[in-house]
C-alpha cells in the first residue's frame, strides 16, 4: 500500500462508529489499538525511509549548486582572461547541469511533502490511540463492573 492511501485510510479512520457497530467490544477494542499501533510502527519506519530520502535529495541538489556556481566562477575567469572554448565548455557543462536540477528539486519538494503529510499520520495516530486506549480503559471498567454486579445478584438470588 503507497504512503497516500495509508495516509487517506488513518485520517479519515472513524473508530467511535466502530465502537458503536461492535458486537464483542472487548475484543474488537484491542484489535483496533493492535492494528492502530501496527499501523503507528509501520508511518514511523517509512518516515524513516523518507527521511534518509530526503537526506540524500538534498545532498544531491547542494552538489548540483555547488558545482553549478564553480562552474560560474569559471566562466567568469575565462571571460576575464578572454578565453571562448573555455568559457563554452563550461557553459556547456552548466547547461547539462542545470537540466539535472529541476527534477532533483521537484523530487526534494515531494519527499518534503510527503514528510509533512507522514508527521500529521503519526500525530494523528498517536492522537487516536491515546484516545482508545483511554475509552477502552474506560469501557472495559463498565464491564467488569457490569459482570461484578451481576455476579453479586446471582448470589443474592
Amino acid at each position: 500500500m503507497g504512503i497516500y492511501d495509508k495516509y487517506y485510510e488513518i485520517m479519515s479512520a472513524n473508530y467511535n462508529a466502530k465502537i458503536a457497530e461492535s458486537k464483542n467490544l472487548e475484543k474488537d477494542l484491542d484489535l483496533m489499538l493492535k492494528d492502530l499501533k501496527k499501523n503507528y510502527d509501520s508511518a514511523r519506519k517509512e518516515k524513516a525511509t523518507l527521511l534518509a530520502a530526503n537526506v540524500r535529495q538534498m545532498r544531491q541538489l547542494t552538489d548540483v549548486k555547488l558545482e553549478m556556481d564553480k562552474l560560474s566562477d569559471y566562466i567568469k575567469k575565462a571571460e576575464s582572461e578572454g578565453k571562448p572554448d573555455i568559457i563554452e565548455y563550461f557553459t556547456k557543462r552548466k547547461d547539462e547541469l542545470s537540466l539535472k536540477l529541476a527534477p532533483l528539486e521537484t523530487n526534494y519538494e515531494r519527499t518534503k511533502a510527503d514528510d509533512e503529510k507522514l508527521n500529521a499520520m503519526l500525530d494523528k495516530l498517536m492522537n487516536d490511540i491515546s484516545k482508545l486506549e483511554a475509552k477502552a480503559y474506560e469501557i472495559k471498567d463498565k464491564l467488569y463492573q457490569a459482570r461484578a454486579k451481576e455476579g453479586a445478584n446471582l448470589w443474592d438470588s
